[in-house]
């Protein structure tokens, strides 16, 4: 289910979508004015101390997206 972002960093138009792949991945599509901009795979470790985020695709700004954030669980 498409929802609108707000808050902080929110781009005006822009809308996510995130379906479930598997107990422990989820894939987030960000979309500005209908158009594919980022996919984000989100993936937890199987002891669930470490969330890896993968992101590619383009920006709101236009400019490639390449980037794989690692969160560990303090």
């Amino acid at each position: 289910n498409p929802r609108t972002e707000t808050g902080d960093g929110a781009v005006p138009g822009q809308t996510v979508t995130m379906k479930r792949i598997d107990n422990r991945t989820v894939e987030r599509i960000s979309y500005l004015m209908g158009k594919k901009l980022v996919i984000e795979k989100w993936e937890i470790s199987r002891d669930g101390k470490i969330r890896t985020v993968t992101q590619s695709g383009v920006g709101p700004d236009g400019k490639p997206v390449e980037n794989v954030l690692v969160y560990e669980k303090q």
